[in-house]
């Protein structure tokens, strides 16, 4: 059972969110291309963009086809809001 302090939400795979805990994000690159180091950096600079501002930043790890983020989003703040910023900003670097 969900409790009230828990959000649930749908994509591919249920989600669930509950206030306060950490989370393990993991992406990869698009058909799990080996990025090249600008796109490393650039990669990095958009998991820092938010840092502060929507969650706190525990870890993030690139690496060459995938990235790793350790966080703890910010009360009120939706790890799919997040994630929907973090797709945002990487389509902006990326043009």
């Amino acid at each position: 059972m969900i409790g009230d302090d828990t959000y649930a939400y749908r994509r591919r795979l249920p989600h669930l969110q509950k206030a306060g805990k950490h989370y393990f994000i993991t992406f990869r690159a698009f058909f799990r291309f080996t990025l090249p180091p600008i796109a490393r950096t650039a990669a990095l600079s958009c998991c820092l963009h938010d840092k502060g501002l929507t969650y706190w930043l525990h870890c993030v790890v690139i690496m060459p086809k995938h990235v790793h983020m350790l966080i703890t989003p910010y009360e009120g703040v939706l790890l799919a809001k997040i994630m929907s910023r973090r797709e945002e900003r990487v389509c902006a670097t990326n043009q």
